[in-house]
């Protein structure tokens, strides 16, 4: 027997065992901003979580008695669904989002989150969106700003696949990292059929976004941007902004520099890897830092990663500097503006080393 659990919001994350401290800051944010007055489910889909880690993570919503957190193993319906899939090398976490209405039959309505996500407002006001009929609700995607200006270079190399399935309008295109549905819709009109359908067809260059992109092309309520915000790297590209004055992307550069997202999505590089960070998510790095040396768990992980990121980004500060020597014209230029970027990334890992008083560097 299903217990209905309707009036109950419902989020839900996908990890595997090794990004179980970074799904704990968005989870720590996330409770940090909750409503008493609401009962919140939050839910992690893994595929193998150590009883360690879960109860690392279960001890962070001990204080919220209005919160409850729930894990549900997902290895039996990977072998069920994927196993026979060549996903060439992509986790298959990110394609278990596909498969919540099913999961889930007690919730008419769910919101599902990447584990790269900080929340700055309560998650029930996005629950309570109205999605005027439509199936899910989500944020346009970056690479539509991209085109709008830079043209066609900047959109999905399989956009003349995405056409035929039936994408007519590429601006439509949504980010899958902040998504909510509505199960019931999704169960009765039988939409679950047709995102198997399409994850057995093509390994497309998104994965699982150009899948739900294609599903849901017509029922997708466009939100506002502050609810899924992923564009500070591309505002440090000195942007054409004219060229998406009057969109909904016009007023990215207000809420950076108000800081007034109420998601913020760190998408490309993040804070915590060492070896592939974009200088440019100085404020974002410096965002999700403080919130998790907030966390009450997982901080000698924390400050260990911190300290590795401290030292990467001085040697690849020093790096640029000593290459200035044999750059000329537009390199020397380019490599300028990196240098600066470095600096200012090194400058806020300084400050938050010296405010936390992290000495092991």
């Amino acid at each position: 027997m299903t217990i209905s659990r309707k009036d109950h919001i419902a989020v839900i994350f996908s990890v595997n065992e090794g990004w179980a401290p970074y799904v704990g800051v968005a989870i720590h944010s996330l409770c940090r901003r909750s409503d008493p007055g609401y009962s919140y489910d939050l839910w992690i889909m893994h595929d193998g979580m150590s009883r360690e880690k879960m109860e690392c993570l279960s001890s962070l919503v001990d204080s919220f008695s209005h919160i409850t957190l729930n894990f549900k193993s997902m290895v039996k319906i990977r072998e069920e669904k994927m196993n026979a899939r060549n996903l060439h090398g992509v986790a298959c976490s990110i394609y278990y989002r596909l498969w919540l209405a099913t999961l889930f039959p007690e919730y008419d309505r769910m919101i599902y989150l990447d584990v790269d996500v900080l929340l700055n407002a309560d998650i029930a006001e996005l629950y309570h969106t109205d999605l005027n009929g439509c199936l899910i609700g989500a944020v346009t995607d970056i690479s539509v700003l991209k085109f709008l200006s830079s043209g066609e270079a900047a959109l999905n190399p399989n956009r003349q696949l995405l056409e035929e399935l039936g994408i007519r309008d590429i601006r439509r295109y949504f980010n899958s990292g902040v998504l909510v549905l509505d199960l019931k819709g999704i169960r009765e009109q039988g939409k679950e059929a047709v995102l198997m359908e399409l994850f057995n067809r093509e390994t497309f260059f998104n994965h699982d976004q150009d899948i739900l992109n294609i599903a849901f092309y017509g029922s997708c309520k466009h939100l506002p941007v502050e609810w899924n915000f992923q564009f500070e790297p591309y505002l440090k590209g000195d942007p054409d902004e004219a060229s998406w004055r009057g969109t909904e992307f016009a007023d990215i550069f207000r809420i950076h520099e108000e800081r007034s997202w109420k998601i913020l999505h760190l998408i490309e590089s993040k804070p915590w890897d060492v070896h592939s960070r974009v200088a440019a998510h100085v404020v974002h790095g410096a965002v999700w830092w403080e919130e998790a040396f907030d966390m009450p768990v997982f901080q000698l992980h924390f400050r260990r990663v911190f300290c590795q990121s401290l030292e990467a980004t001085r040697k690849k500060l020093r790096s640029h500097q000593w290459k200035m020597w044999c750059s000329l014209g537009h390199v020397r230029t380019k490599r300028k503006q990196r240098i600066t970027l470095w600096r200012d990334y090194l400058n806020m890992l300084e400050y938050l080393a010296q405010k936390h008083e992290l000495r092991y560097y």
